[in-house]
């Protein structure tokens, strides 16, 4: 949600920090949802999980890995700079 209705708004900020860091944030972070879709598609049911249990643990490890970085760098460096403007 945040990649389709924020993260368009950010860019089109009239504070340049706001949308260098945006834009920033687009680049190192966006390619979660590609991963998650991926994720969804390799696991669908239960077989695919009991067929190879230790990747669905790593990959289901690294993705929670992923979404917590993003969750933290906005937390801490987006949504302040948001407050401040």
């Amino acid at each position: 949600m945040e990649d389709n209705s924020l993260y368009p708004r950010l860019l089109a900020s009239k504070d340049e920090k706001i949308r260098k860091i945006a834009k920033q944030f687009i680049e190192e972070i966006g390619g979660i949802a590609p991963a998650f879709n991926n994720y969804l598609n390799k696991w669908p049911n239960p077989a695919s999980i009991e067929s190879n249990p230790s990747d669905f643990i790593n990959e289901t490890r690294d993705l929670f890995n992923a979404l917590k970085n993003r969750i933290d760098r906005e937390n801490n460096i987006l949504y302040p700079l948001i407050d401040k403007a």
